[in-house]
């Protein structure tokens, strides 16, 4: 078939003419800023962030030759998106455990491998917390408790009036 002859300074070199063609080498993904956004605009790089952060910005790079570099992404093992150029923003994220992955894309193929994972989680807000959860039902089972208990000692002593009446009139 047909080859291309390149000179360079080793000499010169004979590649196949279908050489550009094989697809784009993928590369791997470099993390080159996680940040997380409030309302307020303050930024927060820490990966436990409060329910207020629920904005990520993800800024990355992959070296590559290619005029136009794909990426994908993929949030908690959902099915693999498309984000295009860096950087990555992920808006109104609910409290709860992420895991991302980023990875340079060719024509729907990525090498996970050479992909980026991110985990962080947002934290949920004080009034939908398990701790206060739990402790509110233990407050109001004690609090039935207590009514339940207050009902039938009041039942009980107002049985033990009437009986006392009752005697008392049978002795007259």
């Amino acid at each position: 078939g047909d080859v291309i002859w390149v000179s360079s300074s080793e000499g010169i070199v004979q590649f196949p003419s279908d050489v550009g063609n094989k697809g784009a080498q993928l590369s791997k993904v470099y993390l080159e800023s996680f940040e997380a956004l409030n309302d307020e605009g303050i930024i927060n790089t820490e990966k436990k962030l409060s329910h207020k952060f629920n904005q990520i910005r993800i800024d990355f790079s992959s070296p590559s030759f290619s005029s136009n570099p794909q990426f994908e992404y993929q949030l908690n093992g959902r099915a693999w998106q498309e984000t295009g150029k860096p950087p990555l923003i992920l808006s109104a994220l609910k409290p709860g455990d992420y895991s991302l992955k980023i990875a340079h894309s060719s024509k729907g193929e990525r090498d996970l491998s050479k992909a980026i994972s991110i985990d962080f989680s947002i934290a949920y807000p004080w009034w939908q917390r398990i701790e206060l959860i739990l402790f509110l039902i233990l407050i109001g089972g004690v609090a039935l408790f207590l009514l339940i208990k207050n009902f039938y000692s009041n039942r009980f002593r107002r049985f033990q009036e009437r009986e006392r009446m009752i005697r008392e009139i049978e002795v007259l």
